[in-house]
């Protein structure tokens, strides 16, 4: 039981340590790109952050997969590294025994990926193009 808890106290606590990397890096990426579009006037200033959460929205999926897999490596590396895992073999328990905790952390952030893949990212790229082409008509009409 012991075990079993510590195990899912690393997994939550590298879980959110690398969503929040992953989402500052994806973040710093997106916001050049948005700033540049901005600076060459083809989007109003005021909707930078309606922007950049629209694309965070879109990548979201992609970042909970890889935040899924980073976590589960981290953790197991970090255990195998320093020993834990000699502790946790030697105690009596087996290999059969790590990967139920483990997919249990897992199937919240599985069945979240599917949610965001089968319905949020396409809303929010259809989002985007519709404040897109409201920017463009208002822009074009301001410009007659």
């Amino acid at each position: 039981m012991l075990y079993k808890t510590k195990l899912n106290k690393e997994l939550f606590y590298t879980a959110i340590a690398t969503i929040l990397i992953l989402t500052g890096v994806v973040v710093a990426q997106r916001i050049v790109y948005v700033f540049r579009l901005a600076a060459k006037g083809i989007i109003p200033n005021d909707t930078i952050d309606t922007i950049l959460v629209f694309n965070l929205l879109k990548h979201l999926p992609l970042l909970l997969s890889i935040t899924l897999f980073l976590t589960i490596l981290m953790a197991l590396s970090r255990w195998y590294k320093d020993s834990e895992m000699i502790v946790w073999l030697s105690s009596g328990l087996s290999l059969s025994k790590l990967v139920k905790p483990i997919i249990y952390f897992s199937i919240p952030t599985i069945l979240l990926i599917g949610f965001l893949s089968l319905f949020v990212s396409p809303w929010a790229v259809q989002k985007v193009e519709e404040y897109k082409n409201c920017l463009l008509y208002t822009s074009d009409a301001a410009d007659e």
